[in-house]
C-alpha cells in the first residue's frame, strides 16, 4: 500500500466515526438558493427513539420567477426508519400544479413503493434522495440503490467521499464530510455533519444550479 493509499485510508476511518446521537427531537432549517438567488425554504425534524427507530418529517417550497412561466414547488415527505433501514414512507409533492403522491413500506426482502397508486417492489437497502441522513457505511465509494420521494422512481447510484470540509452553520465553521451522488440524472454533492445528518447540497438541473444550505438547527 502507498503512502497515498494509507493517508486515503486513515481520512475515510476518520470520516466513518459515529458521533452518539441521543433520543430527542431535533428540527433544522434550510434556505433553498436557485441561481444565486434565495428561492425557498426546507424544514425537517427529526425523531429519535432509544429503540433505534428514527422519524423525519420535511417540507420544502420552491418559488422561481421565469420569463415565460415561474416554477413551483412544494413537497411534505415523512419517514420512519428502523436504524439504517427504510421501514415506511409518505410523500405528497406538487410540482407547477402537478400533485404526485408516493408511499412505501417495507416488507421482508423489498419496498413496496406506490406511486398515485400503481405498486412495485424496489431493493430493501434503498436510501432516499432527501439525503437528510448518510447512507450507511457498507455504502460509501460502493453502488446504492437510491428512491426519490418526490416521484417514487428508483435507480442505482454511485455514493463516492470525497474528503473533510469546512462548512458554515449559524456563524460557526463546523467540520463536515462530502460526498457526491454519482450515476443519477443530476449528480449531488452531500456534506453531513458529525452525526451524519444533512448541512449542504448541491445539483444543476435543467441549468439551474440548487443550493440547499442549513441555516439554523435546535433540539
Amino acid at each position: 500500500m502507498t503512502r497515498s493509499q494509507i493517508c486515503f485510508a486513515l481520512t475515510l476511518v476518520a470520516a466513518f466515526v459515529d458521533s452518539p446521537i441521543q433520543a430527542g427531537t431535533e428540527t433544522r432549517d434550510y434556505v433553498v438558493f436557485v441561481n444565486g438567488k434565495e428561492a425557498g425554504q426546507s424544514t425537517i425534524t427529526i425523531v429519535e427513539s432509544n429503540d433505534g427507530k428514527t422519524y423525519m418529517k420535511g417540507t420544502v417550497s420552491v418559488k422561481v420567477s421565469g420569463i415565460v412561466f415561474p416554477y413551483t414547488f412544494t413537497s411534505e415527505t415523512q419517514e420512519w426508519w428502523l436504524k439504517d433501514r427504510l421501514t415506511n414512507l409518505v410523500a405528497v409533492t406538487t410540482e407547477n400544479g402537478k400533485k404526485t403522491e408516493v408511499s412505501a413500506k417495507a416488507e421482508v426482502d423489498r419496498v413496496l413503493v406506490s406511486v398515485n397508486g400503481q405498486a412495485r417492489a424496489v431493493s430493501w437497502e434503498v436510501w432516499t434522495s432527501s439525503f437528510w441522513k448518510l447512507a450507511d457505511r457498507r455504502f460509501h465509494n460502493k453502488e446504492v440503490p437510491v428512491l426519490e420521494p418526490d416521484s417514487g422512481k428508483d435507480m442505482v447510484a454511485k455514493l463516492d467521499y470525497i474528503g473533510a470540509e469546512k462548512q458554515k452553520i449559524g456563524g460557526q465553521l463546523e467540520d463536515c464530510y462530502h460526498f457526491r451522488v454519482n450515476g443519477i440524472p443530476s449528480p449531488t454533492d452531500l456534506w453531513f455533519d458529525r452525526h451524519h445528518r444533512l448541512v449542504r447540497q448541491e445539483f444543476t438541473e435543467k441549468n439551474q444550479k440548487t443550493i440547499v444550505q442549513l441555516m439554523s438547527r435546535k433540539s
